[in-house]
């Protein structure tokens, strides 16, 4: 290897730090100088309580830019997509047309987009890949992306701050006319994650993935631009909240967007032991208090054990009159 590709190598292994583990980044580093020796899996993304980061809930989506006019131009900023919900994800037609990878975000947060992995599946015998182009500052890739199943980790030098960001760009076409599809997938080697400027840096999931239709329709599933969601104190007892309100109060946050119609699951911890004798499961005292009821720990409603409150069937005049 010569000083040149060494310096490249070394310099694309700090910048890519923020969306892989020291094991991966030794996989994505292989990868590009072509290691035969070197066998990577893929690291399935979760996201930890308390170690949430500023791209969390964030989203890759799929969008058409136009027919490509030129095979010797990149086509990043060129899409002028205000919000996510404005992706047009189908295309009828043999032309070549270009296809951008974006990065969408929750309006209520604050991004900050350093670089995300992922990768591309397609039917190679209806699509065809006429061109490619990155839109951040360096990529490492897997040897034959980008042909389906195959993936790139990509980084950005400054932080993106947008909502909606681009991050890469294909040009493809239908070679049959048939219908399908180009999906985003999780990339085949690395954490498919966002991750943030600091250091060491907070990574965020990729939660959803979009889908192109070429003479079908495509997907885009966008994040909620809201902080409120529902939140459980039993299976019958849901308020929409904040998620620090729902925390504060004893309850079980859904997401962010969600609503109280899809029902709640209850992690049980107790009985709720309601006025009328009714019994209610809620995960928590602050839950039950939220009814309002009395709390019994680590106790079930079957069979209940909850006795109604006594109450005086008589007139406030014969109450006084006895007491």
């Amino acid at each position: 290897m010569s000083n040149a590709r060494a310096i490249l190598d070394l310099r694309v292994s700090r910048a890519v730090r923020p969306i892989v583990s020291a094991v991966a980044l030794f996989c994505v580093t292989a990868l590009l100088t072509r290691a035969s020796v070197v066998e990577c899996a893929a690291v399935p993304c979760w996201d930890f309580p308390g170690e949430r980061g500023p791209n969390y809930g964030g989203v890759l989506i799929l969008a058409s830019t136009g027919i490509e006019t030129s095979s010797a131009r990149s086509y990043c900023g060129e899409l002028d997509l205000g919000q996510c919900e404005d992706a047009v994800t189908r295309h009828d037609g043999g032309e070549v047309i270009v296809v951008s990878i974006l990065a969408a975000f929750n309006e209520e947060t604050s991004p900050r987009l350093k670089g995300v992995a992922f990768g591309l599946a397609y039917d190679e015998t209806e699509l065809t890949v006429a061109n490619f182009g990155l839109c951040a500052d360096y990529q490492l890739v897997t040897p034959d992306w980008p042909a389906s199943g195959e993936g790139t980790a990509v980084v950005f030098l400054t932080p993106q701050e947008e909502h909606v960001v681009e991050v890469y760009w294909v040009a493809m076409y239908s070679q049959t006319g048939n219908a399908a599809t180009l999906e985003l997938i999780e990339h085949p080697n690395v954490t498919t994650e966002f991750a943030d400027d600091t250091i060491p840096p907070l990574t965020d999931c990729v939660t959803d993935f979009g889908s192109f239709g070429f003479n079908v329709d495509g997907e885009v599933d966008c994040p909620p631009n809201t902080l409120l969601g529902a939140c459980c104190f039993s299976l019958v007892l849901c308020e929409v909240l904040l998620e620090e309100e729902c925390a504060e109060a004893g309850g079980n946050f859904s997401g962010w967007g969600s609503d109280c119609k899809g029902g709640c699951i209850i992690l049980a911890q107790g009985a709720c032991c309601l006025d009328d004798g009714e019994c209610v499961v809620v995960s928590n005292k602050l839950a039950c208090d939220r009814h309002p009821g009395t709390y019994i720990d680590g106790v079930s409603c079957e069979p209940n054990p909850c006795q109604p409150t006594p109450v005086i069937d008589a007139s406030w005049g014969e109450i006084k009159g006895r007491y």
